[in-house]
């Protein structure tokens, strides 16, 4: 079937970019690119086929890419989640191209603290060359797993976690104000252990659900989580201390008044621990299968109810995932 193909005009495309809600820029110095604003720090890159002259390329070139950049410096934070390499300027493109934002404000909000803390690194190299000298000035740092884990990550150009961050500085501290036997001091590692530690098992059942028991052995053996893994954690911390406490009704008599159907689903304890596994699939799925379940959250949210199909991908995934 033959692909049709539609002109789209400088006024169209922002009028386009008007209509999703969010605040947008467009790049004076390169035709054709707009930032739309996730944060303050956050945007998702749009390269259109716009020319310099307000019209679109040529036909073979009909093409729009999306990925997820930087507002503060302009760096790519990440175009291997794409769900497609590019958008054509197809006739239903305005629905495309809006399902195409949707994904990646869905990809930034999986794991929000990460990108933000990366967006404001202005100079990676700096940033790099900084916190490696900070870990090689502990003696023996490359007999600590935790930290020569850490500089491995740094090496490869990685951004530590907030959480990562304060506890070699809390370990350089120690280690310049601390008395001159330096054995007996805890290490790093024994206090980013202590600290996860305790986060996964304030969570009532822990050692019943796979994620966190599984996270919770890694963390013993003194490896080191990921980002998305300590968000993960601190999501199921949060939902326990603002989960509100189950009163039984007092029962009374009252004539039967139909009420309207209420527009927030409430879930079952049994719901809520189901919710939470899959969110915490969201933080370690592929692309692909991080979009489906993205997608089966917000149906159940809603309120609608999930085929028996969608049931068993869940839970096909549940098990491939280990959660």
């Amino acid at each position: 079937m033959a692909v049709t193909y539609v002109d789209i005009s400088r006024e169209e495309l922002e009028e386009w970019l008007d209509s999703l809600g969010k605040k947008w820029t467009r790049d004076r110095s390169t035709a054709g690119i707009y930032l739309i604003h996730l944060s303050d720090n956050v945007a998702v890159k749009l390269s259109s086929t716009q020319t310099s002259s307000s019209s679109s390329v040529g036909y073979a070139d009909a093409s729009m890419k999306l990925s997820l950049v930087s507002l503060k410096t302009g760096q790519l934070l990440n175009k291997k989640d794409a769900d497609r390499t590019h958008f054509k300027r197809t006739l239903n493109w305005k629905k495309t191209w809006k399902e195409g934002v949707a994904h990646w404000e869905s990809v930034y909000d999986s794991a929000k603290g990460f990108y933000e803390r990366i967006a404001v690194v202005e100079d990676r190299s700096e940033y790099k060359k900084t916190w490696m000298a900070k870990i090689e000035s502990v003696p023996n740092w490359e007999s600590q797993t935790f930290l020569s884990q850490l500089h491995e990550k740094l090496s490869k150009n990685s951004i530590l976690s907030e959480a990562q961050e304060e506890a070699i500085v809390k370990f350089v501290k120690n280690l310049r104000t601390a008395p001159v036997q330096v054995e007996e001091r805890p290490s790093v590692q024994s206090q980013y252990k202590e600290e996860w530690l305790s986060k996964i098992e304030s969570v009532s059942n822990w050692q019943t659900q796979d994620f966190l028991s599984q996270i919770h052995d890694k963390v013993k053996k003194g490896l080191v989580l990921s980002q998305r893994q300590e968000e993960a954690i601190l999501k199921f911390v949060n939902n326990v201390r603002s989960r509100p406490v189950e009163q039984r009704p007092v029962v009374e008599q009252r004539p039967v008044v139909q009420e309207a159907p209420s527009t927030q689903v409430r879930f079952t304890p049994e719901q809520e621990r189901a919710m939470l596994k899959l969110e915490a699939l969201v933080e370690v799925a592929t692309p692909v299968d991080k979009t489906f379940t993205m997608i089966m959250i917000n149906k159940a949210k809603k309120g609608i109810k999930l085929t028996d199909e969608e049931k068993q991908k869940l839970i096909g995934l549940l098990r491939q995932y280990n959660i």
